[in-house]
């Protein structure tokens, strides 16, 4: 259940949760999780994470609580596809709340060596465009975001993950002009 008021603070609180959750997690203790096989638990985050991504245009208030909640149900029950662009999104978020630079990318990191270990494309557009587009343009020179983004623009394509794909585009049109 989410709530329908209060949302910074149940926003801060979730944060402060999720962040004592993840603190000593690094891609090695995630990648040890066991994959889910509980079908219902599955189609639970598969459609949590799709509210991810429609909450980004529609409700963004609601976008930080859904990705704590995709991090909490992989963290409790086991490794989902979702884990990787839940991850890239957290280390997004954390940004976004001021925490330094260096531990976002951590993030960003992490989800790509999830998303590199599990054997799913599906959500590869998504980790490059929120490691790459949202955390990586910041640290890293430009140019060395060009040739993952162009991929994520690829894979997108590929998996007709277009939302994304598009924005790889965009964020590379940005960097080349």
């Amino acid at each position: 259940k989410f709530p329908s008021r209060n949302l910074v603070v149940h926003t801060i609180v979730g944060l402060a949760r999720t962040r004592c959750s993840m603190k000593s997690k690094g891609a090695d203790k995630l990648l040890q999780l066991p994959p889910i096989i509980d079908k219902q638990m599955i189609a639970t985050i598969r459609l949590i994470d799709l509210l991810v991504f429609i909450s980004m245009s529609y409700n963004q208030e609601l976008l930080p609580l859904l990705c704590f909640r995709v991090i909490k149900l992989n963290l409790t029950h086991g490794m989902s596809k979702a884990m990787p662009s839940a991850v890239a999104l957290y280390g997004a978020i954390i940004a976004r709340f001021g925490y330094p630079l260096t531990q976002t990318a951590k993030y960003g990191e992490i989800a790509l060596t999830l998303q590199g270990e599990l054997t799913c494309n599906e959500n590869m557009a998504s980790v490059i465009l929120l490691t790459y587009g949202a955390t990586f343009t910041r640290i890293k020179k430009l140019s060395d975001c060009l040739k993952p983004l162009r991929s994520g623009y690829e894979s997108g394509v590929k998996t007709g993950e277009m939302t994304h794909a598009t924005s790889c585009a965009a964020v590379i049109g940005w960097i080349s002009f």
